[in-house]
């Protein structure tokens, strides 16, 4: 440590262009751009922003903190052209360019970071500690601190809006697993086994679709004898059967809707009774359909069925599944599982 008397200037006294000069501030905010260490410093009379490399950017600056009392020797000031604010450039090493830091109400001979070892000590270090140390947020708020209160905050909107967008990718990526399983878990299941699942199961809009009119109404017979004997149910045309067609059992046909679920990887559908749904405006649609049976003519009956159910559903999905798997294609990823029982969810996600 060397002792030398140096001319100090105030950030206000300082003026841009090739002169070089010898100034304190306190550092009130940093942060890294590229390959350079951005400090914001004030005194008494202003602030402004300094840029700060080493030689070659060789080494990174290092050891410097927010609060912190800086003094810089031999560095130069510039104008911004785009923000018409002066900003400070202090190249370490270069032409003699050093600085020295102290902690907050530091001891002026024990500096916590310095850019050279033979580091010169001036009589006004310890006053200027102690008046910068002082410094509070009583002062009004410079062009330069504005710039820098703009800059956290779009670097806490940037910080923010990657926590969102991560949020995002894993919770989708989450769902595409949770999807994943559920439609592996009901593709292993065999032709004839029951299916009992708590599971909540998505419906796909395009079961809805009028191209699909003709698959997704069904007419289906539930008979007792052969769902114990086949382990089946019989989808069948004719609305009309009051029996069993396979073992002449007298039964009910249901009028029922398949929909398709909303997977990826597989085609798996739901059919089940429309008395399910209990919806008073898809009870009169059966009976026109019924009535109609389900000729071209009337397709626009269909059409207009699969309306009240979409609508009936919307923002729903199907829990707590009881059925069996009527039908299924490995090859095809095909799976058509039909529903005794099932439990409209209205969505929250």
């Amino acid at each position: 440590m060397s002792k030398a008397i140096y001319e100090y200037h105030k950030i206000n006294e300082l003026i841009p262009g090739p002169s070089r000069w010898n100034f304190y501030g306190k550092i009130i905010f940093m942060c890294n751009i590229a390959d350079q260490l951005l400090l914001l410093l004030k005194d008494e009379t202003s602030s402004m922003y300094v840029y700060m490399n080493s030689k070659d950017n060789k080494e990174p600056i290092v050891g410097l903190k927010l609060r912190q009392v800086i003094r810089i020797h031999r560095g130069n000031v510039r104008r911004n052209p785009t923000t018409n604010t002066k900003e400070g450039v202090v190249q370490v090493e270069m032409a003699g360019c050093h600085f020295v830091a102290w902690p907050h109400f530091g001891d002026a001979n024990n500096p916590i970071s310095k850019s050279s070892k033979n580091w010169t000590k001036s009589d006004i270090d310890q006053e200027k500690i102690n008046e910068l140390s002082e410094l509070g947020n009583d002062q009004p708020i410079t062009k330069a601190e504005e710039l820098a209160i703009q800059l956290v905050s779009h670097r806490e909107k940037t910080r923010n809006d990657d926590t969102v967008r991560n949020w995002w990718k894993m919770s989708k990526i989450e769902s595409e697993q949770s999807s994943a399983r559920k439609a592996r878990e009901l593709s292993l299941i065999s032709i004839g086994d029951p299916v009992e699942m708590d599971n909540e199961y998505d419906i796909d809009d395009s079961s809805f679709l009028e191209s699909n009119a003709q698959d997704f109404l069904q007419f289906v017979i539930n008979c007792p004898g052969c769902l114990k004997k086949y382990k089946t149910v019989w989808y069948i045309s004719d609305e009309s059967k009051e029996e069993c067609f396979k073992c002449k059992q007298k039964v009910q046909c249901k009028v029922a809707v398949r929909v398709k679920l909303k997977f990826e990887t597989h085609n798996i559908y739901f059919t089940f009774p429309i008395e399910l749904v209990k919806n008073k405006e898809c009870y009169s649609y059966i009976e026109k359909l019924i009535a109609s049976d389900g000729t071209p003519e009337h397709v626009d009956e269909i059409h207009k069925f699969q309306e009240t159910v979409k609508e009936a559903l919307q923002n729903f999905c199907l829990t707590k599944i009881k059925g069996m798997v009527v039908a299924k294609s490995n090859k095809l990823k095909f799976v058509d599982i039909y529903l005794f029982n099932c439990k409209l969810l209205r969505l929250t996600r």
